[in-house]
Formats: structure tokens, sequence, C-alpha cells
């Protein structure tokens, strides 16, 4: 009896024993849950098209051990391999960005949009800080939407004690918190803001664009130079270069734009018969204000006055009309007033001088030709050209059509449009025929259309070098698009390559390659180069509003995919194609 309870015993305490060590062992594994990042909402263009979220961010799991640092090295970005290198001794896994799905290798990857693909329209929409919340532009305004657009997903692992996934068990990919799937849609067409950008690159270093739809004044693009990269402000900050100054909302000097103003007034307070003989300068409380160049126009009306930019006409119109009139059109315009672009964001509202101001006949006077205090902003500029071009109704600038659900569906306007008559029609329509005279008589004749085929490459020559200007017409007749620079160079392989692109086709939404094609008969270097540079030229005009493809002549063709192929050979022997694809 006694034998047999010691047998008891003795098998209770290694059944026990053994329980510990199971007990221990299982203590050992552990549930390892890593949180992807979050997808952010995307911006949307008038149509739909996504103007962020272009390209996608793999995320790769990286298992302990040597074994997962070797194999996910090569696929690492330069930035993120010092952490890589950083975590591959520690006893847990972490996720590591790389340039591919690696899937097919046998290693988890998620895929996670990629927030920032370019620089399309990057002063407007702004960029994110170090933790992905918006702090400028229109991601700040709608930082709390678009953060709370994308799921919330993590990774699970089932790990043992020694860092290896458990047998037969591999990482689950989860929704911890779905998404709204909510992003912003704009009033920007995205082929019109990228073909003002890539003009932008080519000819104004420092400046901007503001083009508005006159019927709605819905903003179709909207351009600051000089740009810059929302993937690396750090380079901005350290350049120093104004590159963060989104120029269309920043308030400056009016100059004689603001002359459109009293022209109005004059206008609407029946003393638009009014003449002067201008000599070249006027004295006004003891100060001589002189026009451009102190040059005399002699007796001019107020067309005449538009047209030449007359100082003193306008100096002595606006003692006529009393500072009371002016400030009363230049408000009704929109002028000292801010322009609401979203919650919480707008444009700034410039300096109006009050009336205690313009009692001084100094103030007046520099008031009058868009001089002195008084400051404005490029897009309260273009709202007073809207009216004149609108037949005298303000409308007050848009840039944001609303929100939209995650199927893309418009769920509600941000607000009602803003109208006012300004002035009548009729005043509306002498203003527009004074305008276009400033610019077929007056002092804005560089800004006249050039003349010449739509259809033929204007070859320019400079320093022995090869220049082409590509001019397309819009619908409508106007030329309007041009391309006048280098589109790159030719080396001895004989092929144009990427790289060498101008930035202003580079930065036009159009990436690819351009291939040079066996010339047609005996040419020499620089016709192919011609050839290649009046492909790239005249796909980049047609591609940069659709509508000039309807009437472009020679072979343009456009697959489903976005591929798009244009051979140009006016110019037999000459041959080249050039391929590319768009963004989307």
């Amino acid at each position: 009896m006694l034998v047999l309870l010691a047998g008891v015993v003795l098998c209770r305490t290694y059944w026990v024993g053994q329980q510990t060590a199971y007990a221990a062992s299982a203590g050992g594994q552990s549930v390892q849950t890593l949180a992807l990042p979050r997808a952010r909402g995307d911006f949307y263009d008038r149509t739909g098209r996504r103007l962020t979220g272009l390209s996608p961010q793999y995320y790769a799991l990286c298992l302990p051990g040597d074994a997962g640092y070797t194999a996910l090295f090569p696929y690492v970005p330069y930035a993120e391999q010092s952490l890589l290198y950083e975590r591959r001794n520690l006893a847990s896994p972490f996720l590591i960005q790389v340039d591919r799905d690696l899937t097919a290798q046998g290693i988890t990857t998620c895929t996670v949009p990629q927030h920032f693909g370019g620089s399309t329209a990057a002063h407007l929409l702004g960029y994110l800080d170090s933790e992905g919340r918006g702090v400028s532009g229109l991601e700040k305004a709608y930082d709390d939407l678009l953060a709370a657009s994308g799921d919330a997903r993590i990774v699970t692992c089932f790990m043992t004690a020694q860092g290896r996934l458990l047998t037969d068990t591999s990482p689950l990919v989860a929704v911890e918190t779905p998404g709204t799937g909510q992003g912003v849609r704009l009033t920007l067409d995205a082929d019109l803001q990228r073909a003002c950008e890539g003009l932008a690159t080519l000819y104004l270093p420092r400046g901007c664009i503001v083009v508005m739809d006159t019927a709605t004044g819905e903003v179709l693009a909207s351009v600051s130079m000089p740009s810059f990269d929302p993937q690396n402000i750090a380079a901005s900050i350290a350049a120093n270069d104004t590159s963060l100054l989104n120029r269309p909302l920043r308030a400056f000097s009016a100059g004689s734009v603001f002359k459109v103003v009293l022209a109005a007034a004059a206008y609407e307070s029946g003393l638009d018969w009014y003449t002067h003989d201008c000599t070249g300068e006027v004295e006004v409380a003891g100060q001589t204000y002189r026009c451009a160049l102190g040059r005399a126009h002699g007796v001019v009306n107020l067309r005449g006055a538009l047209e030449q930019s007359c100082n003193t006409y306008f100096i002595e119109l606006g003692r006529l009309l009393g500072a009371q009139r002016i400030r009363k059109m230049a408000e009704t315009l929109g002028f000292g007033t801010a322009t609401q672009l979203a919650p919480g964001l707008q444009g700034a509202s410039g300096t109006l001088p009050d009336a205690a101001a313009l009692e001084n006949p100094g103030e007046l006077a520099t008031f009058s030709f868009g001089q002195g205090a008084l400051t404005v902003t490029p897009l309260q500029i273009t709202a007073m050209m809207n009216t004149v071009a609108n037949g005298g109704v303000y409308r007050t600038p848009a840039f944001v059509q609303g929100i939209v659900d995650a199927d893309g569906t418009l769920t509600g306007q941000t607000r009602a449009a803003d109208t006012r008559t300004v002035f009548d029609a009729a005043t509306a329509r002498v203003l527009r025929s004074m305008l276009a005279s400033v610019v077929s008589e007056g002092i804005g004749s560089e800004a006249q259309p050039k003349t010449g085929s739509a259809d033929r490459p204007v070859r320019r020559e400079r320093r022995g070098t090869a220049q082409l200007l590509v001019q397309r017409l819009l619908p409508g007749g106007r030329p309007a698009v041009y391309h006048y620079c280098f589109a790159g160079r030719h080396f001895k392989a004989r092929n144009l390559q990427c790289r060498d692109i101008c930035k202003g086709y580079r930065n036009s939404g159009c990436v690819g390659e351009l291939l040079s094609l066996p010339p047609r008969g005996k040419v020499g270097p620089q016709d192919r180069m011609r050839a290649d540079l009046a492909a790239a030229a005249l796909y980049r005009a047609a591609t940069a509003y659709p509508p000039l493809i309807s009437q472009w002549s020679g072979p343009l063709t456009a697959s489903p995919e976005g591929e798009a192929n244009l051979s140009v050979n006016q110019f037999p022997p000459r041959y080249c194609t050039f391929a590319a694809k768009k963004l989307q």
C-alpha cells in the first residue's frame, strides 16, 4: 500500500512538472501588433480625378534575425536603410518601407497610398508635418476630415519566445477602425493646372497665375512661383527663397491694374467724358507725380489714358470722383475683404485706405493710380477682371466644390455662390473693349497673341543652337499654349534622356521616355534633335489641354491605358516618336 501511494505521488509530481514547463513555454509566446500608416483622404479636381494619392507606398514586415535584414536591404530606400540596420537585432518584428511589393518573394507586404506624388497645386494644397497632419493650405483646413478617411489597419503576428512566427501561422492584416473614405473635390482642372505649372516653370521664375471660370467664379488653376516639394519642406526653408508663399493669396502693391476701378467708377458716375492734357507730370500738395519714364501723353480721354496707363490722368480723375466713390467701387469689387477659401483658410484682405487717410490730397493721388498704402491680392485682381468679363456681375472666387464620399459622390457643397451686380452690362462691355485696346493699341502690346501658322513649329537659332517655338490654337482661335525651350539634349547614343528633359516639360504631368527611331534618309544629329524637340513640344501642347488633340492634323493616338504616341514627320526626312504615360 505504501509503495502504491509513493508511486501516485511521484506520478503527480512528474505531471505537475510537465505542466509547469508547458506553462513556461506558453509564457514565452507573444502576440505582436503593428500599426500601418493610415491612408490620408485625397483631393480631387473638378472632374473627379485624383490630385493626391496617385502612387502606392509599400511596407514590408521584417522578422527578427539576419535573414530578414538581408532579404529586405536591397529594396529599402536609402533614407530608411539606417533604420533597418538599427533594428536588425530586435527580438520583435517591425514594418519598414520598401520600393516594391515583395509578396511574391514570400515577404508580407502592405500597400498604403502615397499622399504626395508630385507638386501639383502645391501651394493651394499645402503640406504635412512629420506626424502626417496638415499644417498649411487646404491640408490644414480639412485635416480632421482627411486624417479620418483611410482605414486604421494593424498587422498581428503570433511569435515564439525565439522571435519566430508560430508554426502554421502567418501575419494577419485587419482593419481596426474603418475610415470614412471621404475626400475633397476642388474647382481646379488638372490638365489646365499642370499646363500652367509647366509654363510658369519655363517663363515665370517668380510670380503667380490664376485662371477663373467667368460664369461661376470657380478657380480652374492657381500657380505660385517659385514652387516647392511638399515632401521636402526643409529644402525650401533652407533655401529661404520665398517658395512657401502662396502668392495668389498674399497682398502686394496694386499698381496700375487698379486704374480699372477708377474707370468703372467714372462710367457709373457719368464722368467718362473727362479728358486731360498730360504733360508727363502733375503737382499735388507740393509733390510732383510723373507718368512712367516722364512721358507726356498729350490730350487723352479715358480710353487713351487706360491704353497708355497715364498716371496724371487718373490722379485728376481721382480728384473729380472723390475718395468715397473710388472706395465704394473698390469695396464692391472685393478689395479690402479677405476671400474665404475653406474653413479656417482665407486669403489676405489687403489694405484699402480709409476715408480719413484719403482726405490727404497726396494719399488720394497715389491711391488713384494704385500706389501708396493700397495693397491687393492677385486673387482679388482676378475677381475684378472676372466681373468685367462677366457683364458687371461679381462672383466670389471659389476653390472647393465640396466633400465627396468613398465612391466620389459629392455629398454637399461647401457654400452657396456669392454674387452681386457691381455695374451694368453696358459699362462692362465698354471696359472690356478698353482693356482689349490696351493690348492691341497700348502699352500691353507684348501680350498680343503671336502671329503665324498654328500647325507649323517656328525654328529659332541662337548661338548656333536650335530652339523651337511651338504654337497651338485653343478653341476660339486665340494662340494660348506655347513651348519654347529645350525638351532635352542628344548624347552620343543618339537617344534623349529623361533626366535631361526641361523642367517645364517634366512638371507638365507627363512621364515617360523620348524614343528616337532611325531617321529617313541622311540627316545629322542636329536634325534628329530638332525632330525630338518638336515631338516633345507638340505632344506637350496637345496633351496640356485635351481639345487641342482634335485640332492636331498629325498622327496622334492614345490607348485606354493612357499611353500616347505622336509621330512628327512634318520635316521630311526627319522622323521620331514620342511615347509617354500621363499620371492618370
